[in-house]
Order: structure tokens, then sequence, then C-alpha cells
């Protein structure tokens, strides 16, 4: 035994014109036209689930990353003028993962000045971060993420702690990172 319900006349109508409403509605959050909202959200569904996935099997490491390692990334500060720095390329899914390492790094080192450059998806993120004792000595954050930003032909900025950038040319990521750390140098030593 089945049951059936149908609506006719007006009330169908009126059925019709809600549910174009709603369509209407997850097209424009989705930023498409209704025709290509049923497929876009069989895509975004695809990757978050993919996301999950990669954010379980990464659930030890930093941000959900594929294996950012904090020890060797901790093995590879230095004293420069009495100050810990830290300039080095992090392998990250996305510049958002940056600034959490940063976070972590800072709560393992107490005060230092850390420059943390990424490649991703053929744009390079750059991220500076000073702390405040740092900063009193001369070493300005945006000054600092200016300096790499302009090796790797973009710009960026910041306040005197924290300080952000991109740029063109990831294939100069290395240069930029060291440029960083020879105006922390600077910065120190004058």
């Amino acid at each position: 035994m089945r049951r059936i319900e149908a609506l006719t006349g007006p009330e169908a109508v009126r059925l019709l014109r809600e549910h174009d409403r709603l369509l209407s509605e997850v097209a424009q959050a989705l930023r498409t036209r209704p025709d290509d909202a049923p497929e876009l959200v069989r895509e975004r569904e695809r990757e978050r689930r993919e996301l999950e996935k990669a954010r379980k099997r990464g659930a030890g490491t930093v941000g959900g990353s594929s294996g950012i390692d904090l020890d060797d990334l901790l093995a590879r500060a230095v004293q420069v003028e009495g100050a810990t720095v830290l300039a080095s390329v992090a392998d990250v899914p996305d510049a958002k993962a940056l600034l959490d390492i940063a976070d972590r790094l800072k709560g393992k080192l107490g005060d230092p000045a850390i420059v943390l450059g990424a490649a991703v998806e053929g744009r390079v993120h750059l991220l500076v971060s000073v702390a405040p004792e740092l900063v009193a000595r001369g070493v300005k954050a945006s000054a600092i993420v200016k300096v790499a930003a302009a090796v790797v032909g973009g710009g960026g900025g910041g306040r005197d702690t924290l300080a952000q950038a991109g740029g063109r040319d990831p294939e100069k990521l290395g240069q930029a990172i060291e440029a960083a750390r020879e105006a922390i140098s600077s910065a120190l030593a004058g």
C-alpha cells in the first residue's frame, strides 16, 4: 500500500515559486547560477570530505598540515645579538597555517623574531612575528616583511609585532627569508 500526495492549482504554483526562491538563495550563497548550484554543492562536499580526511590524518601536526615538524623548525632558531631568531620556509597547505605555526613557536621560543615563508599554489606567503621586547630594540615586523616581500615581487604590511605579505615569485622564497634574516640582524646590531 502506498500513499500519494499531490498539490494542484494555486498551491502547486506557490510551492514551485518557493522552491525557485530557495534555489536562488542557495545559488547566491554559492556565488553561482541556479543551474550550476547542484554540481557545485556536490564538488564542495567532495572537497570538504577530503579536507576532513586530511585533517584527521594530520591531527598530530600543526594546523592539520601535512607533516610540519615543530622540532625541526625549533632547531633552526639561532641567537643573534642576544635574541632568538627563526627564519625558515615552511611547507604548509595554506597561508593561514603560518599564523598557527608562529603562535606555537612563540610559546616554545620565548621572545623571538620569527619569519616564516611558504609557496602555495604559485604564490608566496610571508609572516613575520616579533616579540615586544625585540620591537623595543628596533626590530619591527612590518619593516622586515616589506624587505622580504620586495624580493619575491610583492608587498605587505602590518603592525610592529605581526605582519604578513604576499608575492608572485616562489623561486625566490629562500632569498626572501635570507633578506628578512639579514634585516633582523641589522636592526639588532644597530
